[in-house]
Formats: structure tokens, C-alpha cells, sequence
């Protein structure tokens, strides 16, 4: 329900246009409830992160970090 309370602020303050909403998998974002409610919100478009995408986001700077210091301490 608290995802739900966000997304019904989110919506007035942002009055015109639609609004594009990317999430992970987690329950509250993909329940039933949520599902119905955007229904009635066609102005919302809710997108879902790929399981696993958040780490490779945070695995792929470590390798160009540290080529980066190795290639400056040369």
C-alpha cells in the first residue's frame, strides 16, 4: 500500500504528460493491487528492472576503475 499511497503523489505533481516509473521485482510494485490501481492510471507507465540488471550495473565500473589506476601508475 505504501506504493501505492507514492504513486497517487507522484501523479498531481506531475499534472501534464505521462509519467514512466522503473522498478525492481518487489511484491508491493508487481501485486495485484498495484496492477488494478494502475489500471485506473493509464497516464503511468510502470516498467521493471530485469532481475539481476542491478548488479551488473554495480559490477561494471570495478574493471574500468581499476584498469584505469593501473594504466596511471605505469
Amino acid at each position: 500500500m505504501n506504493y501505492q499511497r507514492f504513486l497517487e503523489m507522484l501523479e498531481p505533481a506531475n499534472p501534464t504528460g505521462d509519467i514512466h516509473v522503473i522498478t525492481d521485482n518487489l511484491s508491493s510494485h508487481n501485486s495485484k493491487s498495484t496492477r488494478e490501481w494502475l489500471e485506473g492510471h493509464p497516464r503511468i507507465k510502470h516498467a521493471f528492472i530485469l532481475v539481476g540488471a542491478c548488479w551488473l550495473k554495480l559490477q561494471e565500473p570495478k574493471p574500468r576503475t581499476l584498469r584505469r589506476r593501473f594504466i596511471y601508475h605505469l
